[in-house]
């Protein structure tokens, strides 16, 4: 479904849905849209993924989108990657991660690793 957002007087945002609807019961410090049917919500300066729910399993001080189903999730400086069903594709425990074809370069101060897209390790930083 597509959903819309209504800026209030105090900087804040409520969620409606195509019939009107208010979806949210507090309003949102801010709501960014991912793709029509998803959503990245922040209250009290924690990121949620929204698709009509908050999304418990993803919910980080700081969630950016690197492709429809995939999450870079930013907590205490460091990184990880997750799935958008909330599952640890690769653990929080990095500095930066980038894609790479099919793999995704780690790094942890100046070591690098190596992981497959699908979270399998291939070279852990050293």
């Amino acid at each position: 479904s597509t959903f819309y957002k209504a800026t209030l007087k105090n900087k804040m945002y409520d969620l409606y849905n195509e019939q009107g609807v208010k979806l949210n019961d507090i309003p949102f410090d801010n709501i960014k849209a991912i793709q029509e049917d998803q959503l990245i919500v922040t209250d009290q300066n924690i990121d949620y993924l929204y698709d009509g729910f908050l999304n418990d399993a993803l919910s980080f001080q700081s969630i950016d989108p690197i492709s429809n189903q995939l999450y870079l999730l930013n907590e205490n400086r460091l990184v990880g990657l997750y799935n958008d069903l909330g599952e640890e594709i690769i653990p929080i425990n990095y500095h930066q991660i980038k894609a790479e074809d099919d793999y995704f370069q780690v790094s942890f101060f100046n070591s690098f690793g190596y992981y497959h897209h699908t979270g399998t390790m291939i070279f852990n930083p050293q």
